[in-house]
């Protein structure tokens, strides 16, 4: 498996995992909580279940559903397997969860500098470990208590190192280094104590079965370890062992080899010295790092951990280190050049890790929030005035919490309807209307996105804008109304890191799974980057940081009104029922691209293949065959229906107008940040939503005729 289930990656089709191998030697199983197998747990075989989501997967919660299913399986005459699978300790770390330790008693690991944003983050972190401790002593009592403890093999691992920078995601030996802490049945008279063997995640399911006295499939990768178990004088099963990367949030290939001394590393791409997923490139101590992170990574690196075990002295590579490229313009952060985050005030860390290679110490409760310098940040949690909170890679929600200064936004009421009746000015499409089938049916679409079933729909005839509405057409709007817009109400909207241009001050937050988005005061459709922005050349690109109420606003002015988006979907498709794409099924024109989305590492590298690293003028690009041009990539597009993932399995299939209510309204058409290695929204039945009062540099609109 190259990447994460949960972004697409899988096993080899006929893969059988330990449960399944165990199943067939006649054990009953179980999984409960987080898996990283597949996509959908129902597909990895176990007896029973207890696939929850959010909260539920709290190790508490975990160890609650344990006990309760373990009391059944002990009445069974079968041995079992149960797999339970914390959430933590993911981020984040609300502090009504967990009690934090005190930062100035933590033990900081050499592979990390010693400073308050470090200390901060690992006392939220350990906080989080603490749980996870108590509810695996909770099942241990669970086991103990229905008389099966001195009978059961319990295992604890965790899948990677700490979510800090320079440990998960990378192969230096913080990532790789695991806990591998085991409680064996009483009957093997094994006697406590640590062993130094090098040992691989892959030995595991060899090592589980030979010990069983089970058959071991040809394949099992993995070496077994299993005589070392009884007996600790055997020879080393292993002298090396072996890590790769290809894919954790980014394209990313490296390979590596351990042995008892030393570590080789061998990268294929050209990157920064650390890749870090969003969740560490957002936390506290990835912000006290400055640049270090943001160095060239040579291609080969030859550590002696017998002298350097924190991996910083490369022998193969002993010559100055290149120094950090400093992009002094989004347009320089392209092209295969490394790119430093915008400048960012304190917001949530964020970290996804394992509790073996961090010491616990004494609890600081919650007083070690920790004020410094007049301020106190809060851990885990976006602080007072942050802005955005996550929604989807392309889509950041307005924070719950964010109330506008007074009033409300624009211009209301019967003065704004149809005012501008005759001075909307683009150009229109007149479609016949008819039916077509909806929905995705190439199985491009993500799962909780509800593209399916394919259905038919049937439409009347209707108008449609040939492209997006522009800053132009916005702005006759605005000096023909009056009207503000939710962002300049609101004081701030969300923008993309690389298309930043304003003062750090001016930077709120992020949300704490995306953190490529920045909230930003004074970023509005005047501003799409932020203060020191303006329109300058744009006047011909899609308006963007505009609302759904905004854009209802300018359809009730104008007598128009947004598109369904049974009516977006057949417009998209020009014709082409069932295509991927409005033009078909191909993404690229030989070696062209045909619309406007990211090319390279995302977030953090766009080489700009298509010309554009944010918005594109509205006629890029080829139009498809009923004449709309870029409904595909270039921005979202706000429609009129409500968004709920189960529409489609019924509702009336006559002009259909979507649910009655909900929380979030439909965008359509995915943006210039779409890219299939985490967004793949840029097709003609993708479908994605986000509040009407929410605003960001990649969403617009086109209407209809009333």
């Amino acid at each position: 498996m190259n990447g994460l289930a949960h972004r697409g990656h899988s096993y080899r089709p006929g893969e059988r995992e330990l449960n399944l191998l165990l199943s067939a030697a006649g054990y009953q199983t179980a999984l409960f909580g987080v898996q990283h197998e597949a996509a959908d747990a129902a597909e990895l075989g176990f007896d029973e279940t207890y696939n929850l989501h959010g909260e539920e997967r709290r190790a508490g919660n975990l160890a609650d559903r344990f006990d309760a299913w373990v009391g059944a399986a002990a009445a069974d005459d079968r041995p079992f397997f149960a797999s339970v699978g914390f959430i933590e300790t993911h981020r984040p770390y609300p502090p009504e969860l967990y009690e934090f330790d005190d930062p100035d008693a933590v033990e900081v690991p050499a592979y990390l500098p010693d400073n308050e944003w470090t200390r901060d983050d690992l006392a939220a972190f350990q906080g989080s470990i603490r749980v996870a401790d108590e509810a695996v002593g909770r099942i241990l009592a669970s086991l103990e208590r229905h008389g099966l403890a001195e009978g059961t093999w319990f295992i604890f691992t965790t899948d990677h190192g700490p979510g800090f920078p320079g440990a998960k995601s990378s192969l230096f030996d913080p990532g790789l280094q695991v806990a591998l802490i085991q409680r064996y049945p009483r009957a093997w008279d094994v006697a406590p104590g640590a062993e130094e063997r090098l040992f691989s995640h892959v030995d595991l399911v060899p090592t589980v079965l030979e010990r069983l006295g089970l058959p071991v499939p040809a394949h099992v990768e993995g070496v077994s370890q299993a005589s070392a178990i009884t007996d600790r004088s055997v020879a080393a099963a292993r002298t090396a062992v072996f890590a790769e990367k290809t894919f954790h949030n980014h394209y990313d290939p490296m390979r590596c080899v351990r042995t008892a001394t030393h570590k080789l590393i061998v990268s294929w791409e050209e990157r920064p010295w650390i890749v870090l997923p969003p969740d560490i490139e957002s936390s506290a101590t990835r912000r006290g790092y400055g640049d270090d992170g943001w160095r060239h990574r040579p291609p080969v690196e030859l550590y002696d951990l017998t002298t350097d075990a924190v991996e910083r002295h490369n022998l193969a590579d002993p010559g100055p280190r290149r120094a950090p490229c400093r992009p002094a313009r989004p347009v320089d952060c392209v092209a295969g050049r490394d790119v430093r985050p915008a400048p960012r005030r304190p917001g949530p860390p964020a970290v996804v890790a394992a509790a073996g290679p961090v010491r616990r110490h004494r609890p600081g409760g919650r007083e070690s929030h920790r004020r410094r310098g007049g301020r106190v940040r809060e851990m885990g949690r976006q602080s007072s005035d942050g802005a955005v909170s996550e929604h989807s890679c392309c889509a950041p929600s307005r924070a719950t919490n964010a109330e506008p200064p007074s009033g409300t936004p624009g211009v209301t009421g019967p003065a704004v309807d149809a005012a501008g009746l005759g001075r909307h000015r683009v150009a229109q499409a007149d479609l016949p209307g008819g039916e077509f089938a909806m929905g995705d049916q190439g199985g491009d679409g993500n799962p909780g996105d509800g593209e399916g079933p394919v259905h038919p729909v049937r439409l009347s005839a209707f108008a449609i804008d040939t492209t997006s509405v522009t800053n132009a057409d916005f702005a006759v709007f605005v000096d023909d109304t009056g009207y503000r817009t939710e962002a300049e109400t609101f004081g701030f909207s969300a923008v993309f890191h690389l298309a930043l241009a304003a003062d750090p001050d001016d930077v709120m937050g992020q949300p704490p799974g995306t953190p490529w988005w920045l909230g930003v005061r004074g970023a509005d459709w005047r501003h799409p980057g932020g203060r020191h922005s303006d329109l300058d050349g744009l006047a011909d690109h899609p308006v963007v940081h505009v609302s759904w109420t905004d854009a209802d606003a300018y359809c009730r002015w104008a007598g128009r009104r947004l598109p369904t988006e049974a009516e977006w979907e057949y417009a998209s498709r020009g014709g082409l029922d069932g295509a991927r794409y409005p033009w078909g099924d191909d993404l690229l024109d030989g070696d062209q691209w045909r619309c406007n989305i990211w090319q390279g590492d995302f977030p953090v590298t766009n080489t700009v293949a298509d010309g554009f690293l944010t918005t594109a003028p509205v006629h890029t690009f080829a139009p498809n065959d009923f004449g709309l041009w870029q409904t595909v990539g270039n921005v979202w597009e706000w429609c009129a229906d409500w968004f709920d993932p189960r529409t489609y399995a019924g509702g009336p299939r006559q002009d259909p107008t979507g649910p009655e209510r909900g929380t979030g309204r439909v965008m359509r058409g995915g943006s210039y940040l779409c890219h299939d290695s985490y967004c793949n929204r840029y097709r003609n039945a993708a479908r994605t939503s986000n509040t009407p009062d929410s605003s960001m540099g990649n969403a617009g609109f086109r209407t209809v005729a009333r």
